[in-house]
Parts: C-alpha cells; structure tokens; sequence
C-alpha cells in the first residue's frame, strides 16, 4: 500500500551518509550530495520520494557565527534508480546541483544550474556499492585516532523511536571524547552525532551533529512519500547537451 507522509516545517542542514563514520578529531560536518540514502547495495521495489531542509552552523573564535542552508530531494524507483538535488545560495542566486544514479544502465549522470551541459559517466558492469539500505559500517562509528595516534572515548546509545516526517524512525546516538591534554586542548572535545532512519525504507531521516572543531549540522526529511515517483526527475532537463565520458571519475 502507498503511503504519502506529511510535512513538517523544520529548518535543517547538510545531507549525509547513513553509513558516515566519526573521524578521531570529530565527527565533521555531513556533506552534500551523499543523499539520503546513503552507500549499500541497490534497492529496488521500494520507491520513494522526499525532501529535506539543512543548517549548518560554524562559530568563529571571536563569537560570530556564520549559517549556510540548503534543501534537496531525493526519489528512488522500483529499479533502484536514484536522483539526488541539492539547492544552495549562490552569488547570483539559488543553485541547484542533481545527480542521477542508473543501476540499470550502469550511468552516473550530473547537472547544474546556470550550465547547460549535463556530464554522464560510464559505471563498471556491477560497480562496487551502490544506493540503498546503507549496510556498510554503522553510522557514527569511530575512525582513525587523534592525533598522535591517542585513541578517543566512544560510547554509543539506542535512542527511542520517533515519527519523521510522518515515517517511524529509530535513532543512534554516538559522543566521541578526546581526553585533555590528548591534543593540546586544554579540556575534554566532545562531538556528538544523532543518525535517524526510517523504520520501512532504511533511509536517512535526519542527522544532528555538533563539533567543537566542525560547528553544529542538522538534516531533517521535510516530506516522505512511499510509491513511484515521478519519472521526469531523472531525466535531464531540454537544453542541456549531455557530454558522455567512457568512465567514471575515480576509477
């Protein structure tokens, strides 16, 4: 059965990983284009569509503050096809930024606003990850040591579930701690993380962090809908001209 969740007016920040992993020094901020649903093998019979409205706030030495935000879509089809938008302000105005991943025809295809020609890559046949549930690492897990190879605290919490964005969710919390004196720093760091995730899809549904180095972030999905989404999105828009690469960036 379909089901289409409401909307809730949050203001929120930067999408990010399901499976992102906390680094010694902190967690960092989420960056763009990770989608919602984050790395893992390709899904398909569970469509969607949603949106989501992201903060990010960085606070400077002498006590100025300085936020950013953006809002993006994501949809998946029944064949796992995904389409990732993320739209920011730019100097001249609002920016756009979308990238369409084709598990089927093996494609990655991208374009802005403002431009008029869209980039496709070539994927290997069965290329290593994909889109989907995020089964890689759990999100919030520790990464490498702080500097000087000094091991932080890592305590991780199951926290009850809530309702996002009309979806049932359960939550991850997880607080890193570099002792004092591990760095230089003159009292304990401590950086935390909450990962949400729908309980039906897998996908992120929002995402709180708060670095003493990184500033705190907030994601949130504004809007859910369960069922096919709208076939147009992931085609690219008339007047771009779409310059075909042979491979994939990074291969």
């Amino acid at each position: 059965m379909i089901r289409t969740s409401g909307l809730l007016g949050i203001s929120v920040l930067v999408l990010g990983s399901v499976g992102a992993m906390a680094q010694g020094r902190g967690f960092g901020g989420p960056g763009f284009g990770g989608g919602f649903g984050g790395g893992g093998k390709v899904v398909t019979g569970e469509p969607y569509t949603a949106a989501s409205a992201s903060s990010s706030v960085d606070k400077l030495s002498d006590g100025t503050t300085i936020t950013h935000s953006s809002t993006g879509t994501e949809a998946r089809d029944a064949d796992g096809r995904t389409v990732t938008s993320t739209t920011t302000k730019g100097a001249s105005g609002p920016v756009t930024h979308t990238t369409v991943f084709d598990p089927v025809a093996h494609t990655v295809t991208s374009w802005s606003t403002g431009s008029t020609v869209a980039t496709q890559f070539q994927l290997p046949a069965n290329p290593p990850g994909g889109r989907g549930r995020g089964d890689g690492p759990g999100p919030g897990g520790p990464g490498p040591g702080g500097r000087g190879g000094v091991k932080p605290t890592v305590t991780t919490v199951q926290l009850s579930p809530k309702t996002i964005a009309g979806d049932s969710a359960t939550g991850v919390k997880t607080t890193i701690t570099i002792a004092t004196g591990a760095e230089g720093n003159d009292k304990p760091l401590v950086s935390t993380r909450e990962v949400w995730k729908s309980t039906d899809l897998g996908i992120l549904l929002e995402e709180i962090s708060d670095s003493p180095r990184e500033g705190s972030h907030k994601m949130e999905v504004t809007s859910l809908t369960q069922g096919s989404p709208d076939a147009t999105l992931f085609q690219v828009p008339q007047g771009y001209t779409v310059k075909v690469e042979s491979r994939h960036r990074g291969e």
